[in-house]
């Protein structure tokens, strides 16, 4: 019941976050793609159209859907702010690492990993049980 309770524990963390990093992404391209888009001479639903689909992944039917003149410079926003994203979500990800892995050196004492009993010798559970001392 525990290993089951671990699993679905573990399954509901790695659904939740790329949820959240996709989430991240999403803002942090439309908040650095947007007002390029805007200068380029886009309107404020055709900045948020074009967004999506940088966010998406699909910068080139993007591109072919806007005026020739400005494309250069929207795939030049799209690459950077889609890569300034990606940044984004990665620090993310990492400032959530790092706060884990603090909690689990202050909450998580050395009594409660500790074995047992230092003498006993644990029966083997692996295929080679050689002990390597």
């Amino acid at each position: 019941m525990a290993s089951g309770l671990a699993s679905t524990t573990r399954f509901i963390g790695i659904l939740v976050s790329v949820a959240g990093m996709g989430a991240i992404l999403a803002h942090a391209v439309d908040v650095t793609f947007t007002g390029p888009a805007r200068a380029a001479g886009l309107d404020a639903t055709s900045a948020a159209a074009a967004a999506k689909s940088v966010t998406a992944g699909d910068l080139p039917h993007m591109l072919r859907s806007v005026a020739p003149g400005v494309r250069a410079t929207l795939e030049a926003a799209g690459l950077t702010s889609f890569a300034s994203g990606f940044a984004t979500a990665t620090l993310a990800a990492a400032g959530v690492a790092a706060v884990a892995a603090l909690f689990t050196f202050f909450l998580v004492s050395a009594a409660e990993t500790a074995p047992s009993d230092p003498h006993m010798k644990r029966p083997c559970k692996f295929v080679d049980c050689r002990d390597p001392l």
